[in-house]
């Protein structure tokens, strides 16, 4: 399995992740689920040394999906 980077805001085992930074889920059915709701990307071999080596802006461009979309409120946000 690759890395998997958050395209939206996840708030996971008591920590914020914010769109673009890193995070482990620990079993296969939460990993799927992040995927099937486009909340997280699965980065392969290559990409992941793109990311950690800053070049072909993969990291900047999730940020800036992410950005685009509008946060979504629940009935308690209104």
């Amino acid at each position: 399995m690759g890395k998997l980077i958050t395209t939206k805001p996840i708030y996971y085992k008591g920590k914020n992740y914010v769109p673009g930074e890193e995070i482990h889920g620990t079993s296969a059915e939460i990993i799927e689920a992040w995927k099937r709701a486009g909340s997280v990307k699965e980065l392969v071999e290559q990409e992941k040394e793109n990311v950690e080596g800053g070049s072909d802006g993969i990291k900047e461009e999730i940020e800036e999906e992410a950005a685009k979309e509008p946060v979504k409120k629940g009935k308690r946000g209104k």
